[in-house]
């Protein structure tokens, strides 16, 4: 009777075994039914890389922190909100996380956090122009960034420089023998000129690197002075103050005659060619003999005396001749015998008087 109880006993513990099980097994089943149902499938693109996985979670930010994805809201990119409600079915997320730059430009260096591909990107969303002239040193637009990459920009410009520069003008001189010497006119009055060169100045952040000469003209020309200079040579004479011009003057040997019947080849006073020179003129103060073939009649001189205490005889004409009047000799006419006598023989300048 004992062994009989005791196989009921068994059974029904069996039979609460099994029913618990099965009520074990399908809390598990139903359980992994709903954990199943709740679970969202995500694709996360980061930095390029693609990475799947699925979660409970029923927002971007709560899938983001359980995973303890590096995330920075001020400066990363995301594709979506970040406050986004996850999908039941798939879900697709991209993320970009920023890097430092440095920027340098017109003057300013300033750091940037950037999630941005190229340097074309960057400035572009900055709004930094890069023109056609500009220089991206050791860089381009289309180059890839990288953390700690140097942007910098040189400001190339062009400027024009003219420099106007004044051309001397020269004084060209003419002799004029119609003038007394020393004596001037002016022909034609200078001018100054002006030449004109353009330059094309480059400046690179404002300062300049290189200057081209690209024009160079004469604006203005020069205008030279024209002279006109006496060449006759003049002289002052010291008794009258009268200035004369002459052309050439030579030394000659004076001697000085009367009207003495000895120096006159007898002549006397009543004789009808008394007092007559040789070329018809009457003796007088002023009248010299002359060797013609030296110094022709007609000639007017002007005879300054070099040596002695006499002063110059003065203006003359050559009017006669005589025997003993060779070269460069001239015989001065004298009324007093003993003026004539003193004067001897002495050397003199003969200044040949120019005549318009």
């Amino acid at each position: 009777m004992v062994v009989h109880h005791d196989k009921k006993a068994k059974y029904r513990v069996l039979k609460h075994s099994i029913a618990g099980i099965f009520s074990l097994l399908l809390i598990v089943l139903v359980t992994l039914y709903l954990f199943e149902t709740n679970l969202k499938d995500v694709t996360l693109v980061f930095n390029g890389h693609v990475y799947a996985a699925r979660t409970l979670e029923t927002t971007i930010s709560g899938f983001i922190e359980e995973n303890n994805i590096p995330f920075n809201d001020e400066h990363d990119y995301i594709s979506v909100e970040i406050d986004n409600e996850l999908q039941e079915d798939s879900n697709k997320i991209s993320i970009k996380t920023a890097i430092p730059v440095t920027i340098i430009s017109d003057g300013v260096t300033r750091e940037e956090m950037t999630y941005l591909d190229s340097v074309s990107e960057l400035l572009d969303s900055l709004k930094i122009p890069v023109y056609e002239q500009d220089i991206l040193v050791d860089v381009t637009m289309e180059t890839k960034l990288i953390p700690e990459l140097s942007i910098e920009i040189i400001r190339v410009t062009k400027g024009v420089f003219v420099q106007v520069v004044v051309l001397q003008s020269y004084v060209d001189i003419v002799e004029n023998n119609t003038m007394e010497y020393n004596e001037t006119n002016i022909l034609i009055q200078g001018e100054f000129g002006e030449k004109k060169y353009v330059y094309e100045i480059t400046y690179e952040n404002k300062k300049e690197v290189k200057r081209e000469l690209t024009l160079e003209e004469v604006t203005i020309k020069p205008v030279n002075q024209l002279i006109e200079y006496g060449t006759i040579p003049f002289k002052i004479d010291p008794i009258t103050g009268k200035k004369f011009k002459y052309l050439i003057s030579e030394n000659f040997v004076a001697t000085a005659y009367t009207l003495d019947p000895d120096e006159c080849g007898g002549k006397v006073p009543g004789d009808p060619a008394y007092g007559i020179t040789a070329s018809g003129m009457t003796a007088d103060v002023g009248v010299i003999a002359v060797d013609t073939s030296v110094i022709p009649f007609g000639t007017k001189v002007y005879i300054e005396t070099l040596t002695g205490e006499f002063v110059n005889y003065g203006f003359a004409v050559a009017g006669d001749t005589g025997s003993g009047i060779k070269g460069n000799r001239i015989d001065l006419f004298m009324h007093d015998k003993q003026d004539a006598l003193e004067w001897g023989i002495r050397e003199v300048k003969v200044y040949f008087i120019y005549e318009n």
